[in-house]
């Protein structure tokens, strides 16, 4: 049996689709860990944005005191 250039790319369009699909359900559940993973990282990081902030209002009122004197 001759297979064309088209049958050919048709056959392994076929198995490429059909791998893809697998790969997709088989990693379905470790994509989701790793989305999980990131929101988490994200929450983390929103936090320590959230106290470098304070962290620097503290400091410049810092500065303000020891400027006029105060401690």
């Amino acid at each position: 049996m001759i297979m064309t250039v088209t049958e050919l790319c048709s056959a392994i369009l076929g198995v490429a689709a059909v791998l893809a699909l697998a790969a997709r359900v088989f990693l379905r559940p470790r994509i989701l860990q790793v989305d999980e993973s990131l929101a988490r990282i994200e929450r983390h990081l929103e936090k320590i944005n959230g106290s470098i902030g304070k962290m620097s209002e503290w400091e410049h009122q810092h500065e303000l005191d020891h400027a006029r004197g105060e401690r």
